[in-house]
């Protein structure tokens, strides 16, 4: 052989030991060896808006002004056992049933409408003759900023899910107050 033939040779020799050890060097790893993927899945977090309706602890839904020389008001408290509450309206609708007067109303009664959050932050409102009063508390706990949570099943991931819960006014009360201070009197020209 001539010195270019084995020039050549020895060249194609290094090119194909230079492939033999690239093709093992970047081989993927066989089954079972290499790196273990991490377990858990990723479990999607949607938070959905939901109304309801709290029952007052006191269902006499009644207010005297001077009975046996006193008033006796409403009172009751709200309590919601609800975690993540985003408001809590309050509506009072009413009308006074004893009125006189043939073009103008007269002895119309005036209702106080009054509630006291848990936090001590109070609202109050009068109203003459009839009305709907309300009352809005906004803003009581912020929406979780989470949308997904990695866990092993559904179970592990509604307790994960639970650190996020906000626990504001969750079972506390809100304090209802409603007075009414009548109109008419009781000696009252016909």
């Amino acid at each position: 052989m001539k010195a270019t033939d084995k020039l050549i040779v020895v060249i194609g020799v290094v090119i194909i030991v230079l492939a033999a050890i690239g093709i093992f060097l970047y081989r993927p790893a066989p089954r079972g060896e290499g790196i273990t993927p991490a377990k858990g899945k990723i479990y999607a977090v949607t938070w959905v808006e939901r109304t309801g309706t709290a029952v007052p602890d006191n269902p006499d839904m009644f207010a005297y002004d001077k009975l046996i020389f006193r008033d006796i008001p409403y009172t009751a408290n709200v309590t919601i056992s609800q975690y993540n509450l985003k408001s809590v309206r309050f509506i009072l609708k009413w009308e006074d049933d004893h009125t006189y007067g043939l073009f103008r109303k007269k002895g119309l009664d005036t209702l106080t409408f009054e509630v006291t959050a848990p936090d001590g932050t109070k609202k109050s409102e009068d109203s003459k003759g009839n009305g709907t009063i309300e009352f809005v508390f906004d803003n009581i706990n912020p929406m979780p900023a989470i949308n997904e949570i990695k866990a092993n099943s559904s179970a592990e991931a509604m307790e994960k899910l639970r650190d996020y819960y906000g626990e504001r006014w969750k079972d506390e009360p809100f304090k209802v107050n409603v007075s009414v201070d009548v109109g008419e009197s009781i000696f009252r020209p016909l």
